[in-house]
């Protein structure tokens, strides 16, 4: 009887203790991350170290220089951005200043909203929304991609059905944009199981 008392008690310390670690990991964190965040921006000024981020924000900053801008424009006149849902706010400025104003620029955006996953990255899924709706807005060409060419037909049936389900709750939160099936590009593959059979 003692020893239940004795695991019972133990069970509840360890219970305090586990609640209390998580707000004291927190507190160290907001504490020494500035500190850390300061001495990772120093060191890579003094040694002229970029990140990527460090990279758009100067491209970003200069957008304003004419000449910078025409370098730019000079080394290239196509752009194509795969993955445009996965776009953050200041890369949208520099893709939008160097080609979608100049009229002698090709930009194409290819993208799915319903894939966008980068939101840990800054990537804005209201960038994309922002500028389909502004690409509408100024008379451009928005062409759905309608055929799949990486899965076989029985895989296909199964995402329009996760698409066009009305039950709930949802399945997907926000906009979902397809108003048409998806259609199989390659209609005669078909599903192997692991054993190499049909």
């Amino acid at each position: 009887l003692a020893g239940r008392r004795l695991q019972g008690q133990f069970s509840r310390d360890l219970q305090q203790l586990l609640q209390a670690i998580a707000p004291v990991k927190t507190a160290v964190v907001q504490r020494f991350k500035p500190v850390v965040d300061d001495y990772i921006d120093e060191v890579r000024q003094t040694d002229g170290v970029f990140c990527y981020d460090d990279m758009l924000k100067l491209v970003q900053q200069n957008l304003d220089q004419s000449r910078f801008r025409q370098l730019l424009r000079d080394q290239y006149t196509f752009a194509l951005i795969d993955e445009f849902q996965d776009t953050d706010p200041i890369q949208w400025e520099i893709f939008e200043t160097l080609f979608y104003e100049s009229s002698e620029h090709v930009l194409h955006l290819i993208g799915d909203p319903k894939q966008a996953i980068y939101s840990f990255r800054n990537a804005d899924i209201y960038t994309y929304f922002d500028v389909k709706k502004r690409i509408r807005d100024d008379g451009h060409t928005i062409a759905r991609l309608n055929h799949n060419y990486r899965a076989n037909a029985s895989l296909i049936e199964i995402f329009n059905q996760v698409f066009e389900s009305t039950e709930k709750p949802e399945f997907f939160t926000g906009s979902n944009e397809r108003t048409s099936r998806l259609k199989c590009g390659h209609p005669n593959w078909q599903t192997y199981r692991p054993d190499g059979k049909p």
